[in-house]
């Protein structure tokens, strides 16, 4: 399904634990994307919702070392 939407599987993909968004059309849009895509499956649903999202949000990766587990 991932690479009907985005054509090419060599990208980064992201972690989607933590999210810092900034309310807009566009991000609206994409989390609306996000959703209905999550409906079809979890894996790589966020990178579907991206790859059909337009005007493209601006992405900035966070360090993984940002989702820190309990206790640690």
């Amino acid at each position: 399904m991932t690479e009907e939407v985005i054509h090419d599987l060599r990208v980064p993909v992201y972690d989607t634990r933590v999210r810092f968004i900034r309310r807009n059309r566009t991000t609206e849009r994409l989390m609306g994307l996000w959703y209905e895509e999550r409906q079809q499956g979890e894996a790589l649903a966020f990178l579907r919702a991206l790859g059909r999202v337009q005007p493209k949000p601006l992405i900035c990766a966070l360090p993984a070392e940002w989702v820190v587990q309990d206790g640690a």
